[in-house]
């Protein structure tokens, strides 16, 4: 999710702020670097001692933190070296040269259903070299809180389950809007020119404003662009604001036409109803504050 990246963002940098000697040469921004939690284990089941070994069979012994924190063991002063992140089904390991950039970049992968990592090396974080091949394995592994990510049972819906007319409450101002949501996915509420356009995703891979595939999913944002067609700027909006909300009901209804239901038609179709969600406002920089909910509006 959107707000998961944002907050693993939030941490890496606050991670950097432990030592004043830790700058990256290159700033990390949320379009160049997508983070999920580990598709298969929690991120608590890699917190340890591990042993690190390359192709050239040197080793050495490190300390992964919850803070995401690379540690040397034998380091009294605990002083960083490293940060290290899950990616979806990679585990990211960035060391650093002389406590001042990025060095070498380990990028692998867990190994059947264990929690040993194989992966491969690669020198610098822009342009990177191929260095070979490492393997990571925890010194003490029943001292490792091992916990399988256990995937709930969600809704997927397409288009079709969303399209029609929305009431759409912020809940902290307590501004309400009732808004179209059309199949060629944009949206608007022609009273207060707010509207833009909007897709699906699935919570597993998270949010993407830049994908242009439409699919299917259990999440669905609406971004009120500021800046749209040459006709439609919505120049009264301070900033952009994404919509990002969870569906959290669908309903089997029977239609009498395309604009209202009614129980006296055998026209059955799935629709969602409700949503709920986080305002987002900047797309630059993401300030989440506020929440919404949606639900479906019917014309007398």
């Amino acid at each position: 999710m959107f707000l998961k990246l944002i907050i693993k963002i939030l941490i890496f940098n606050l991670i950097t702020s432990l030592n004043q000697s830790f700058i990256f040469t290159n700033m990390i921004t949320p379009s160049r670097l997508i983070l999920k939690s580990h598709n298969k284990f929690q991120d608590r089941s890699f917190h340890g001692v591990w042993n690190l070994k390359d192709d050239n069979n040197q080793t050495s012994i490190l300390n992964l933190c919850p803070s995401g924190k690379i540690e040397s063991p034998s380091n009294l002063n605990n002083s960083l070296y490293g940060v290290w992140f899950t990616d979806d089904e990679e585990i990211n390991l960035l060391f650093l040269k002389n406590k001042c950039m990025v060095d070498k970049i380990y990028t692998g992968k867990t190994i059947n259903d264990s929690i040993k990592i194989n992966g491969i090396i690669n020198y610098g974080s822009e342009d990177s070299d191929y260095s070979g091949k490492f393997s990571l394995e925890p010194i003490f592994p029943s001292l490792h809180n091992i916990s399988k990510v256990i995937k709930k049972q969600k809704d997927i819906v397409d288009v079709s389950y969303i399209t029609g007319k929305w009431i759409l409450e912020n809940l902290v101002t307590k501004s309400i809007f009732i808004i179209n949501i059309y199949e060629n996915y944009t949206w608007e509420n022609s009273f207060s020119n707010l509207g833009g356009i909007w897709n699906i995703y699935d919570s597993d891979n998270g949010l993407d404003l830049t994908s242009g595939i439409r699919s299917k999913g259990d999440y669905i944002w609406l971004w009120a662009q500021r800046l749209g067609t040459k006709t439609k700027n919505r120049l009264n909006l301070p900033s952009d604001i994404i919509f990002n909300g969870k569906i959290i009901k669908i309903s089997r209804t029977y239609f009498s036409s395309e604009e209202s239901p009614s129980n006296e038609n055998t026209e059955i179709k799935n629709l969602a109803t409700k949503i709920n969600g986080s305002l987002i406002y900047s797309v630059e920089d993401p300030e989440i504050s506020e929440s919404f909910y949606m639900k479906r509006y019917w014309d007398d």
